[in-house]
């Protein structure tokens, strides 16, 4: 009685834990910094990172990741920082949604499927149209569809007629 006493002990007590430390840890995490600026330098001189920027091509496509697609390639931490900054967007509002949306359509990079693939289950229609449009870059060529051969009939084998 003893034993099974202490060990149902243990369980609870391992179980507090665990649940402890999973709320640690989520209180230490905090939203992200918009991936816009993302070093010191370009946050002491926000003049200087505008005049930086290259034109954009259409009007569409928001600030922040005309500045990331268009000056050179993100590294892992960059990657990782704008996919938690369009997370907590897309987890926001409504709006918040669809500006992660129009984000995620410009930024085009696959790591953001699995959102673009919830966002086709949205209830605004706007999200689910950005989302098709995102999709549809990582989409193939379509292909034509492969017809089975067709059988060949026996010959002398005709159906039975009805009687």
């Amino acid at each position: 009685m003893k034993i099974l006493l202490l060990a149902g002990v243990g369980i609870i007590l391992l179980v507090g834990a665990v649940l402890l430390l999973r709320r640690r840890r989520r209180l230490r995490t905090q939203i992200p910094p918009s991936p816009k600026r993302t070093n010191a330098a370009e946050v002491e001189n926000p003049v200087q990172e505008e005049k930086d920027l290259p034109p954009s091509s259409s009007p569409e496509q928001p600030a922040a990741v005309q500045g990331v697609a268009g000056s050179r390639a993100m590294g892992p931490q960059q990657r990782r920082q704008m996919l938690r900054y369009l997370k907590s967007a897309y987890d926001s509002g409504s709006q918040a949604r669809l500006d992660a949306m129009e984000d995620m359509v410009a930024w085009g990079h696959p790591a953001c499927l699995p959102l673009l693939r919830r966002g086709l289950r949205d209830a605004d229609l706007r999200v689910v149209g950005l989302a098709a449009r995102g999709l549809e870059r990582f989409r193939g060529p379509r292909q034509r569809l492969k017809h089975p051969p067709r059988r060949r009939r026996r010959r002398g084998h005709y159906p039975s007629t009805p009687v």
